[in-house]
């Protein structure tokens, strides 16, 4: 008996059933990875409910265990990273659909954008605004020019110069779009603008207002009516 089929029968025996045999081995591992527990399958249910739908991981084990299957909420974690991890991988496979699509509409219009909260790593994410679809996503440490710079360079070899660049008011994405495209036009989002000029204009009116509100207390009490109109 080889070394690989004794690694495939070690992860391969059943409580209920024993050890698989060998022809039965070589279909499970199409299904089933060796060293995994869960079929594709569930790999995918998990992911979808995680990420698309934002269950978090103990209503992802109660609607498992419902249909009969029985897993951890670490093993619901590692499932629904290694989700991300395939689609990302899957993603990258249709960059060149994705150029052609691009290349019809005349070029990309590339809109960047980070988002997190204070203290933490950030999600940079470039977008075509044409189409909407997300070119790539990263976590990087902060939005930094050299971390901005080395994502850009990146997305510079898969899709090549963009036709212009949609940003925040910025100045690390700007000096690093400048340097990974230079001579690329680059536009102020329109949405980041008129934030930006609200905390300006609206500043000690914003803060007097937050202030009545909590002294208030009227978050507090729309959550409570949140709850009593749910459980209606």
């Amino acid at each position: 008996m080889s070394g690989e089929l004794k690694l495939n029968i070690h992860f391969r025996h059943c409580k209920e059933h024993g050890t698989f045999d060998k022809p039965l081995i070589s279909v499970v591992n199409r299904i089933c990875p060796t060293g995994c527990n869960f079929d594709s399958k569930v790999m995918i249910a998990i992911g979808i409910l995680r990420w698309s739908f934002d269950y978090q991981r103990e209503e992802i084990k109660n609607i498992l265990f419902s249909r009969g299957i029985s897993i951890s909420t670490g093993e619901i974690s590692n499932l629904s990273e290694e989700f991300l991890i395939r689609f990302y991988v899957l993603h990258k496979k249709h960059i060149p659909q994705m150029k052609a699509i691009f290349e019809k509409n005349g070029g990309v219009r590339l809109h960047l954008d980070g988002t997190g909260e204070a203290g933490n790593e950030i999600v940079f994410m470039a977008k075509e605004g044409e189409t909407g679809i997300t070119l790539d996503a990263q976590t990087i440490i902060t939005e930094n020019k050299k971390y901005v710079k080395t994502f850009l360079e990146g997305l510079n070899l898969l899709y090549g110069t963009p036709i212009v660049i949609v940003r925040d008011m910025s100045k690390q994405i700007s000096d690093a779009a400048t340097d990974v495209f230079p001579g690329v036009q680059q536009q102020i989002c329109h949405y980041h603008f008129v934030k930006n000029l609200g905390k300006l204009l609206f500043k000690e009116r914003y803060a007097a207002f937050r202030k009545n509100i909590v002294n208030m207390r009227i978050l507090s009490q729309l959550k409570k009516m949140k709850v009593d109109i749910s459980t209606r």
